[in-house]
């Protein structure tokens, strides 16, 4: 078992191993872990909480009185606070350091001459051809069929199959930055660039975006 401030993350086959008792002891353990009390809390969301451990899903969520738990693969994560149905607004980006404190990241633009570097080779960075880019930008998170063409590929995609391929955890889906123009997305950040605005050999001017986490 580990835990942080409000998270504690249990290991879902070592908890199959217990005995149904010993299971449920531990469950409670790790809610009076997180939340610092058992107030509110059942015998139906401890029942709850055994059935989302055993799934045979990889990724699910549950929401409990003051916390809630997700399953990422081997793993089931319990933290405080609820995030179901929190909406992130739309935010109008500038050149310069842009801070989320939402989301828990920075996005940085800067615009720069080109001249036929290389891609950074970083997840966490992106560069754009400027022309390419519809101005103004906006920073927002996912929405129902949400799709673009990501670079490499030449037909639409739709956004949720993107995330799938990419193995990015189901929990993490919704609260996942994307920078866009007035034509749509050009860049999940940390995933994927849009075609339409790579680089090319014919590009000056660079938009370069950044994300670091605050």
């Amino acid at each position: 078992m580990e835990n942080g401030d409000t998270t504690v993350t249990l290991d879902r086959g070592r908890l199959a191993t217990l005995d149904p008792a010993v299971q449920g002891l531990v469950l409670r353990r790790a809610l009076n872990r997180v939340r610092g009390s058992l107030t509110r809390i059942e015998k139906g969301h401890i029942d709850s909480l055994a059935r989302l451990a055993s799934s045979p899903r990889a990724h699910a969520a549950l929401y409990l009185p003051g916390c809630h738990a997700r399953l990422d693969r081997n793993t089931i994560v319990i933290s405080t606070g609820d995030e179901h149905g929190r909406e992130f607004a739309p935010l109008r980006l500038e050149l310069g350091r842009n801070e989320i404190p939402e989301l828990g990241i920075a996005i940085t633009l800067e615009l720069r001459d080109w001249q036929g570097q290389p891609p950074p080779d970083d997840p966490a960075v992106e560069a754009a051809d400027a022309a390419a880019v519809e101005f103004p930008l906006e920073l927002r998170t996912r929405r129902p069929g949400d799709r673009f063409a990501p670079l490499g590929m030449k037909e639409m995609k739709k956004l949720k199959e993107l995330l799938i391929d990419a193995k990015v955890p189901f929990y993490a889906r919704d609260r996942l930055p994307i920078v866009c123009d007035r034509a749509g997305i050009i860049w999940v950040v940390g995933v994927r660039l849009a075609e339409r605005v790579k680089l090319t050999p014919g590009t000056k001017r660079a938009l370069i975006m950044h994300a670091e986490e605050i």
